[in-house]
């Protein structure tokens, strides 16, 4: 078994999956694709690429699905939530989640969670990953469709039979 971090080959320096589109210089309008080439696969045992990402409190966060796609329960607690530095794109943190997660937002000053059919949204505490709260949505049956964040608020939109 390969120690956390490592690849077979080496230590893993960062998610092979995560890109950005960076500015290049000071002309307008100059984008390019930063790939890191030189980047390895996490070694989470994931079996399906990421499934959320979204920018805040000083970090990239990627939801990872795990083995999400082997089908519910039990696997569906593989799910992590992946803290990275934006300008190295190395691994802050990973936080485990025991939950199904689909939807990731950051804003007003903590990391949001919410699942299609979880009726919650979960607040984490975006340092530690601890769970601050959960807030029911109070809508019995509903899916939830996206989640956003605002420096002062969270959005949720909900649909009755789909999104």
């Amino acid at each position: 078994m390969l120690a956390p971090g490592t690849c077979a080959s080496g230590p893993s320096l960062g998610p092979s999956w995560l890109y950005a589109i960076r500015k290049a210089g000071d002309e307008p309008g100059q984008l390019f694709l930063d790939r890191h080439p030189l980047r390895r696969l996490l070694t989470t045992g994931d079996t399906w690429g990421p499934i959320g990402i979204a920018v805040g409190e000083a970090a990239v966060w990627v939801l990872t699905c795990g083995i999400c796609n082997l089908g519910p329960e039990p696997y569906a607690q593989h799910r992590m939530l992946l803290k990275i530095d934006p300008d190295t794109l190395q691994v802050l943190k990973r936080i485990p989640l025991d939950r199904e997660t689909a939807y990731l937002a950051v804003g007003a000053g903590s990391v949001w969670l919410t699942a299609k059919k979880d009726g919650l949204v979960w607040q984490l505490e975006p340092t530690t990953g601890r769970v601050l709260r959960a807030i029911p949505l109070r809508k019995k049956d509903a899916f939830t469709c996206a989640i956003t964040a605002t420096p002062k608020a969270v959005w949720v939109t909900i649909g009755d039979a789909n999104c």
